[in-house]
């Protein structure tokens, strides 16, 4: 086939393996031979999502020359759902030499087992019921083409199916690996060739190491640099950073989106687990619910040393026979069927991407999440949680008026209010990642490695603990302690908004009393009455015995000797607070808009990642997460700097 176009780029990326809906040819059930036909690929465009491109179209290309047969030829196995973990899920075969391209379409002959339990399978096929067929494939090669006005079309040029399944319903055209499970699963190396049939196109070559030539992006080399290096430490498509590069995208929010490209695609071709992955309908005996329920065990075996309590649920059988890690590694890759693996030889299996890194980063996750929500920073009872679903900055909703009814004549016009994005700067995640290298020589025994693992553990928790309560502080303490600077120009804490003391004391019934008097005393830009109700009284540890006092609830004598603070505000404790005498008298962050942090798409705890070691001989471990946090009113805090 000739193709018209400028080739503007070659690329080699990592991609999973596809499937795409078939079907049988119900006429040709042979029910003596226990065979049907099979139309595996017509080749049709269907459309799919690419990091670099979005929405495309794909198309195969039907040919001997484009399809690698091999596979096929010499009897790939029918599987039950795309499940190849299990030999169970073996239903029958395609039969030796059946494969063949006809008229353009991929054909195939599949023989179907005599076992008892496939029986049913295969009555089903033979009276019509079971109709659909998935296949299975890799792609060797896209030829990409840009073209105006349409999506690009990722024609494969060489590609290669694996495994035809019976399926109950189709699987979606758009979805990569969807039910791919097992060894086959392992992303393989793609070329990608882009050629270019738009009007007018732009020459930007990135041959394998993504290094742009467009010399009038105006973004700094060093950054360019950086951006680049970064991409390819992470194992990032070098079209999706040029892409970055091309539109002038800073280094910091260049990181932030290499980082979040990377997890999810990490995740959705299974060559990292992280804890999130949903198991519903999975087995804990089979496949990734085995290697969480290993996860559970391997967690309990290190929390010890960690010095983290930890009681496993689902893996207490393991954790209860004392496994050391090596058993294990042993255990999965028996089950799972790798049996080769004898006990004392799994280092090897564990710089793998396959048992050892799902063990690990279950237990990893599963044990980090626990902890943090135990050490979780005590400023983080002063603010409300939000989430984010992207990077972007977002101001929050406000009124466009007054939202107080007017008296209304009969005639007048009724004043409309309208809610927009009129209030101040929200909380925009910021990603933040640590990497933990783990050495051949540091795993040598179980006793080692358990104390490594553990190490490992405990400087995560703490890493991210610390990470969220500088986050937290930062908008709090920004401009010399006045805090951040809000959409009408002033600081957080200003004379102007009343909620900045006019002379520092320390906690006391007399200083809190004004506190709560300028809070309720607060008006909103149209002169409304806010009435904020104190709810909490934030200090740093030095503080913590006057505000101990200035809260205690005492036995008076006589009524003017009364605490009137006694059991109706909060004591909030943070170290992280470096100025030794301020305090914050603060309203409800439940119910009244103040400091809020966001997590990117919900992510609460910090996940934890694992793969073979790139720069070094061993395991990368690392902690991923995207928080911020930032004032979305300034009127519920009030501030004293003490003295």
């Amino acid at each position: 086939m000739t193709v018209q176009g400028e080739i503007v780029g070659r690329d080699r990326v990592a991609l999973p393996p596809q499937v795409r809906t078939a079907t049988f040819a119900a006429t040709s059930v042979n029910a003596e031979a226990r065979t049907v036909d099979v139309v595996w690929t017509t080749g049709a465009v269907v459309r799919r999502w690419s990091w670099t491109d979005g929405e495309v179209d794909e198309e195969l290309v039907v040919s001997g020359n484009a399809v690698r047969m091999d596979r096929l030829q010499n009897g790939a196995p029918v599987l039950d759902s795309h499940n190849g973990w299990r030999l169970a899920s073996v239903l029958g075969v395609v039969v030796d030499g059946s494969a063949r391209i006809e008229r353009g379409s991929g054909v195939a002959t599949v023989r179907f087992s005599e076992r008892q339990e496939v029986e049913p399978v295969w009555q089903d096929i033979v009276a019509g019921i079971i109709r659909n067929v998935s296949v299975g494939y890799r792609v060797h090669t896209f030829e990409v083409e840009k073209r105006d006005g349409q999506r690009p079309l990722y024609r494969a040029t060489d590609w290669e199916p694996l495994e035809l399944s019976v399926v109950a319903i189709g699987a979606d055209p758009g979805a990569q690996v969807r039910g791919a499970q097992g060894p086959a699963a392992e992303p393989n190396e793609c070329a990608v060739v882009r050629r270019d049939f738009s009007q007018g196109a732009k020459k930007m070559l990135h041959e394998n190491t993504g290094n742009p030539t467009d010399a009038s992006n105006p973004t700094d080399a060093s950054e360019i640099h950086a951006i680049m290096e970064f991409g390819r430490a992470n194992d990032i498509d070098p079209g999706f950073v040029a892409e970055l590069i091309a539109r002038n995208v800073g280094l910091v929010a260049a990181k932030a989106e290499i980082i979040a490209v990377d997890l999810e695609r990490q995740r959705r071709a299974g060559r990292i687990i992280s804890r999130d992955q949903p198991l519903v309908g999975n087995s804990y005996d089979e496949g990734p619910g085995l290697l969480e329920k290993l996860g559970d065990a391997f967690a309990a075996k290190i929390s010890e040393r960690a010095g983290i309590t930890y009681e496993p649920t689902i893996g207490r059988e393991f954790a209860g026979r004392g496994m050391t890690i090596d058993q294990m590694v042993s255990h999965a890759r028996r089950e799972l069927g790798n049996s080769w693996m004898k006990s004392g030889t799994s280092q090897r299996a564990w710089h793998s991407e396959g048992d050892f890194s799902g063990i690990a980063s279950f237990g990893l996750n599963a044990l980090v999440s626990k902890a943090y929500m135990r050490a979780e920073p005590a400023i983080a009872g002063a603010g409300s949680p939000v989430d984010a679903t992207d990077f972007r900055e977002r101001y929050a909703f406000g009124l466009s008026g007054s939202g107080v009814p007017q008296k209304a004549g009969e005639g007048d016009e009724i004043k409309g209010v309208t809610l927009d994005e009129r209030g101040e700067k929200a909380a925009k995640p910021d990603a933040y990642a640590a990497i933990f290298n783990i050495t051949s020589e540091a795993i040598k025994n179980d006793s080692t490695a358990t104390g490594v693992f553990a190490g490992i553990a405990k400087a995560m928790v703490e890493g991210a603990v610390s990470r969220f309560r500088q986050v937290l502080i930062a908008p709090l303490i920004a401009n010399a302690e006045a805090g951040q600077t809000m959409r009408d120009g002033t600081t957080l804490f200003h004379s102007t908004r009343g909620n900045l003391a006019a002379a520092g004391a320390p906690p006391s019934p007399t200083t809190l009393g004004a506190a709560r008097v300028a809070m309720r005393r607060q008006k909103d830009s149209r002169g409304n009455n806010i009435a904020f109700e104190p709810y909490a009284l934030l200090v740093p540890p030095e503080q913590e015995l006057a505000g101990q006092q200035s809260l205690a609830q005492i036995q008076a004598t006589k009524w003017s000797d009364t605490n009137p603070f006694a059991n109706n505000l909060q004591l909030i404790v943070e170290p992280g607070l470096a100025n030794a005498n301020a305090w914050y008298l603060l309203a409800d962050p439940s119910i009244t808009d103040g400091l809020s942090f966001c997590y990117l798409d919900g992510q609460r705890m910090p996940k934890i990642q694992v793969r073979e070691g790139w720069n070094v001989l061993g395991s990368e471990f690392r902690l991923v997460w995207s928080i911020g946090a930032a004032f979305t009113e300034s009127l519920s805090w009030y501030r004293n700097p003490g003295v």
